[in-house]
């Protein structure tokens, strides 16, 4: 008497169990089960269908990979498609083993290759996704990065604009005195003073112009000392200028659109701007002694820290270039050997030749591969 093939695994140990009712006609199960066999096949079919749409661009995604993907929501978009891809292969892989194991007794050859192709597929998709998940931690680290340096920045122009606004109110505090001083006044009538500003700085020699009491320093000095005031205020602007430069041939730097040598010329600006700004403001204080020696002594300590640092980083990448150009020499002398003694002196001078002509190509276009 013919029983329905259908098989239910149970217990632990796998045992199967097979069907007791009768299929109607001549089919291979049971109403009930035939139902059920209908039913897994048309879900791992299914399963199958919208992983095979879905391979044609997955396909692409590995081919093009995600090295040179820079935004962070198409990193995201392309997870999401070959994410989906692996759950689809997962429930067509699951769905035929079940179904196999529930309605066969032994799975034919052919079935087991086309599993083996699903899992290889399988296999890929994952291994594509950790691929992705690492760019999407590397471009996460590098919107931190940029954010943080971003809020030093601003942080910077933020201080850079206190420090100017202090330095016009000072400026407007002093024109207002030397405005009171101008006044007539009967107290000072006939009162008369020296000019503050000072010759020799090392004497502490001043001059010797007499001036009225209500005044700080002679016509002529007058006039230099705004001449001197707009001077610190133009090198400070530049220095400013100068740093921005640098930041921003640093990020340049960071996406290959800048070399190595543009960057070592701006940090070299750099230190140029901080010098001259070092003298400008020690002039200033030798010549006029605007400010006490305390507040002079904290500024001037400030601007030779921030000299030193960037000369230390300056001098830091000098060397990390002179060593790509030492290995360049190395390996260049490598080559006009190994030829010269393979194709003779002649060609190998012309071969090692055009080989340190590559190379001065290529350190030129990348320039700071090695930072």
């Amino acid at each position: 008497m013919p029983r329905c093939r259908r098989r239910t695994v149970s217990g632990d140990n796998g045992r199967q169990t097979r069907c007791t009712k009768r299929p109607p006609g001549n089919k291979q199960y049971c109403q009930e089960h035939y139902k059920e066999y209908r039913r897994q096949t048309d879900a791992y079919k299914k399963a199958t269908r919208e992983a095979e749409e879905l391979e044609v661009p997955v396909d692409g995604l590995m081919a093009r990979g995600v090295s040179g993907i820079k935004a962070s929501e198409e990193v995201a978009m392309n997870e999401e498609i070959v994410r989906t891809y692996a759950d689809c292969l997962e429930r067509a892989i699951r769905g035929r083993e079940d179904h196999h194991k529930e309605f066969f007794v032994e799975a034919d050859a052919a079935h087991k290759e086309y599993l083996d192709m699903l899992r290889r597929k399988r296999e890929n998709a994952l291994a594509f996704l950790d691929i992705i998940e690492a760019r999407r931690q590397t471009l996460w680290i590098q919107a931190a990065h940029e954010r943080k340096r971003q809020q030093e920045t601003e942080r910077r122009q933020q201080e850079l604009e206190k420090a100017r606004l202090r330095r016009l109110e000072e400026e407007e505090r002093l024109k207002k005195v030397e405005r009171d001083r101008a006044k007539p006044s009967t107290k000072h009538a006939g009162v008369m003073a020296r000019c503050a500003a000072h010759l020799a700085y090392e004497e502490h020699t001043r001059c010797a112009v007499p001036v009225p009491v209500h005044q700080r320093f002679c016509h002529a000095h007058r006039d230099e000392h705004r001449a001197a005031s707009d001077k610190v205020e133009l090198a400070a602007l530049a220095a400013q200028k100068a740093e921005f430069k640098v930041d921003e041939t640093c990020r340049r730097r960071k996406s290959g659109e800048a070399s190595f040598q543009d960057m070592i010329a701006d940090i070299r600006s750099y230190l140029d701007a901080l010098d001259e700004q070092l003298q400008v403001v020690e002039a200033h204080q030798q010549r006029f002694q605007c400010k006490g020696a305390v507040c002079h002594e904290s500024e001037m300590a400030e601007l030779k820290s921030r000299r030193d640092k960037v000369k230390q980083t300056l001098e830091t990448k000098i060397s990390a270039l002179e060593t790509v150009e030492s290995i360049g020499e190395l390996v260049v002398g490598a080559i006009a050997s190994g030829v010269g003694a393979y194709f003779g002196i002649p060609w190998g001078r012309t071969i090692a030749l055009g080989a340190m002509a590559a190379f001065g190509m290529r350190s030129t276009r990348g320039g700071g591969r090695s930072t």
